[in-house]
């Protein structure tokens, strides 16, 4: 059995597969659960005719929208300089916790860390499409979306524009 299912994570119902909308639906709609995303990885896939700044402002703010409506926790995850820090601040009360690795670092490598520190009696997913992540966080008994599958969620909200 993997770590996912011995720390009591849902398991997918039969004929759902992890890389599905139907996957995201199971996923994203338990509240209080704790949500990973990788976010070049998944803001790249959808808008990348934005600016890197313009990326991370709209995914935390569709992040935040979905967050709100189904009581996630959701950290969104970038690899890192001051001046990206500087640049987004979400707003106080927000579910979503934005963070950028540390210099000499991989937003890869903290997602997987972050992971692996959780409460075994949270529930956490990690969005990536990034095969070194996703193993990783298997590894760490986190269930696995890909970024396509969190895109599909996000296009399901009223509030998100292509």
């Amino acid at each position: 059995a993997s770590q996912a299912a011995e720390r009591g994570w849902p398991a997918l119902p039969l004929g759902i597969f992890d890389d599905s909308p139907e996957a995201a639906v199971h996923f994203l709609h338990r509240p209080n659960a704790q949500v990973l995303v990788d976010g070049y990885n998944v803001s790249l896939k959808w808008r990348p005719d934005l600016s890197l700044a313009e990326q991370r402002a709209w995914l935390a703010d569709a992040l935040n929208e979905l967050a709100l409506r189904h009581g996630l926790e959701v950290t969104l995850v970038f690899d890192g300089t001051e001046e990206a820090v500087s640049q987004l601040r979400p707003s106080q009360g927000s579910p979503v916790r934005v963070v950028f690795s540390p210099e000499g670092s991989e937003a890869d490598d903290l997602l997987i860390s972050l992971a692996a520190k959780r409460s075994p009696h949270r529930e956490v997913v990690v969005v990536s499409s990034d095969n070194r992540v996703r193993e990783g966080a298997r590894r760490a008994g986190a269930a696995v979306l890909s970024s396509q599958a969190l895109l599909s969620e996000l296009r399901r909200s009223p509030r998100v524009v292509e």
